[in-house]
């Protein structure tokens, strides 16, 4: 059974795609699961023939100020932060940690900043990816000699 799904924010709604809903015992299961984010939410409604609806609100979460700082390269005020007593080996909702977040927006002098201040190397996140699989995908001979100097001195 195709049954249309709208994709909506506050404002209204923006776009309309069909979906495969199967019905099990007691749900109605959405086939795909949708990973679309609007910038603070996205609600989903989905109607069937028999006027049963489905509600999923998804919501992005706020970045920490660190990695917001970390994302804008403001070496500056990360260590402020730091300074402050934030932990930098807390994980977000993803298990990414402060130092994995400067790996990914390239920001050498904040990597080995944190470092330097006791980052861990060896912690992993939600998939199982740690500090030296974000290097090496970020395909940059720097991070990667900068995390591999840092591993052999721990």
């Amino acid at each position: 059974m195709r049954n249309k799904i709208f994709l909506g924010s506050s404002s209204g709604y923006q776009s309309s795609k069909s979906i495969i809903m199967k019905k099990t015992n007691k749900f109605w299961v959405l086939l795909p699961v949708l990973g679309i984010l609007f910038s603070n939410a996205l609600q989903v409604n989905a109607a069937t023939k028999e006027n049963t609806k489905v509600s999923v609100v998804i919501v992005k979460p706020e970045p920490t100020q660190l990695n917001l700082a970390i994302s804008n390269g403001d070496l500056s005020k990360v260590q402020e932060l730091v300074g402050k007593g934030v932990n930098i080996n807390d994980k977000d909702e993803r298990g990414k940690t402060p130092l994995m977040y400067a790996i990914l927006y390239k920001q050498t002098d904040i990597i080995s900043f944190l470092i330097q201040n006791g980052a861990k190397l060896t912690t992993k996140d939600s998939r199982g990816f740690v500090v030296a699989d974000y290097a090496k995908k970020s395909k940059s001979a720097t991070i990667i000699k900068i995390i591999e100097e840092a591993r052999k001195r721990k």
